[in-house]
């Protein structure tokens, strides 16, 4: 398929613990928070008393809230500015005479929620259903890899589309329909294509005049939730209980025939044939979310963080109201553009 299928919506997610190991998350979460402190989103003295948070019994992350997410519903705001793009999309595709099908599944209520909860594998695998049949992939990917091909395959797209969807500049026209283009490389069947085409027009009409800088799609800073979310992932990165914590995994662990330091060492460390998890990485992941519940690891690694995330809303609690308000009247006008 060309590349006229929008890739998503601006990004809010978590920071995603099975992506890659600790150093590197390290280092990447070293980087984010840097730039963070220069625009003023985190703000936390090392010498401050970090809050303690009362260490619950839970075998997923998927079964928690961690504060900074706390009252928001980020599954429901995601799917309805999805759904919103997604019409606004097809009414401008329209307008040239070009046909968009959404791709539905962006905006699908019917599948496996846990995939879009705010947490889901902060700390890696830990559902003993997804280890055994997944070992270390993700199997969101995987849904999404098949829903886009499927996507793919039922849809084709053209140079013409290309073309309306991403807007004229820098872009060749000698495949587009001539007589649709006419004189004008910057029209498409005598309608005047949109800077930045569809895509763009759709983002400036989901922009409404109360949207705070930090949420706006064409902010180049990061959000508050996701500034907080990253600031207090770094703090919690360096805090000497999570080495306890994963000494207690990595002797689990041991006792099981694995040798590992930390949690997240497993991840990206397996040869897979065709794609697919081998025997030895799907019985290291049974071993790996077996030792996660038997010590408590999520539980007690949410505690760890859950304090460092609590310490920086007490700091920045108006801005926080401001974005829960803004989202709720957001979701409302999602609502009503998808409706037409």
């Amino acid at each position: 398929m060309s590349s006229a299928t929008p890739g998503g919506i601006h990004a809010r997610r978590r920071v995603l613990g099975d992506v890659m190991p600790r150093s590197s998350r390290i280092a990447g979460l070293c980087t984010a928070l840097l730039l963070l402190c220069i625009v003023g989103a985190c703000s936390l003295d090392s010498a401050e008393e970090i809050p303690t948070v009362e260490t619950p019994e839970a075998q997923s992350t998927i079964e928690l809230t961690w504060p900074v997410y706390q009252g928001l519903d980020m599954v429901g705001f995601e799917r309805a500015r999805s759904r919103a793009l997604d019409a606004l999309l097809v009414q401008c595709m329209s307008r040239f005479g070009l046909d968009y099908p959404a791709p539905a599944y962006r905006a699908d209520d019917s599948r496996d929620n846990r995939w879009d909860h705010h947490a889901y594998r902060r700390f890696g695998v830990d559902s003993m259903d997804e280890a055994s049949n997944f070992g270390y992939i993700n199997p969101s990917t995987v849904y999404f890899e098949e829903q886009k091909k499927q996507f793919d395959e039922s849809v084709q797209f053209t140079p013409s589309h290309d073309l309306v969807m991403w807007g004229s500049e820098g872009k060749s026209t000698s495949d587009v329909d001539p007589n649709a283009l006419g004189d004008d490389p910057e029209s498409f069947n005598g309608v005047a294509i949109p800077e930045g085409g569809c895509i763009a027009q759709a983002y400036v009409e989901l922009e409404g005049d109360d949207t705070p800088a930090s949420m706006s799609m064409f902010s180049g800073d990061p959000d508050i939730i996701q500034g907080i979310t990253l600031s207090a992932s770094a703090r919690f990165e360096e805090d000497d209980r999570v080495d306890e914590v994963n000494a207690d995994w990595a002797d689990c662990m041991s006792g099981k025939g694995y040798e590992y330091e930390s949690w997240d060492d497993p991840l990206g460390t397996f040869t897979r044939e065709n794609g697919a998890p081998t025997r030895k990485e799907i019985e290291t992941a049974t071993a790996d979310v077996e030792c996660k519940h038997e010590i408590n690891l999520v539980g007690r690694l949410y505690a760890i963080e859950a304090g460092y995330q609590i310490k920086l809303i007490e700091e920045r609690s108006i801005e926080i109201e401001e974005v829960r308000n803004w989202m709720d009247s957001a979701v409302r006008r999602y609502e009503d553009v998808a409706a037409g």
